[in-house]
């Protein structure tokens, strides 16, 4: 079992005409094991046909990088360190950069690590999939 717990989900939508104006994306990282884990870096991969709010809110973790890739953007964030049964939130808003009916969905964002004996070690998060509708 991984060290790690990665869970991803929606806290809120806010919808015009039937379609997605905004979404406010959170990632659930948790250290589930008895040791501290270092060098974390969470990566995920926002759809092609949606556009990253550049605000950060108070208490949101900023991302390390941002890099366009042929999928969509790819956010990086890191952190230093989690500590034994540490629990942290990283929340982020994305924007459709066109009226979306139907299902959008958002592909396993992936966490890296380095276990206790300097091993690199992945765990990956839920597909998460947001049913905005019926589509014509």
């Amino acid at each position: 079992r991984s060290p790690i717990s990665l869970r991803k989900g929606v806290i809120t939508t806010k919808s015009k005409d039937g379609s997605i104006a905004e979404i406010k994306i959170a990632l659930d990282v948790r250290n589930v094991s008895k040791h501290n884990l270092k060098d974390v870096t969470v990566t995920e991969l926002l759809p092609g046909i949606t556009h990253l709010h550049n605000t950060v809110d108070l208490g949101t973790l900023k991302p390390h990088k941002i890099i366009s890739t042929k999928q969509g953007k790819k956010v990086v964030w890191k952190l230093a360190e989690i500590e034994s049964l540490e629990h942290r939130i990283i929340t982020y808003k994305i924007k459709p950069k066109l009226n979306v009916l139907g299902t959008l969905e958002f592909p396993r964002a992936i966490a890296t690590f380095k276990k206790r004996k300097g091993r690199q070690s992945k765990a990956y998060s839920n597909v998460f999939r947001l049913n905005l509708g019926k589509s014509n």
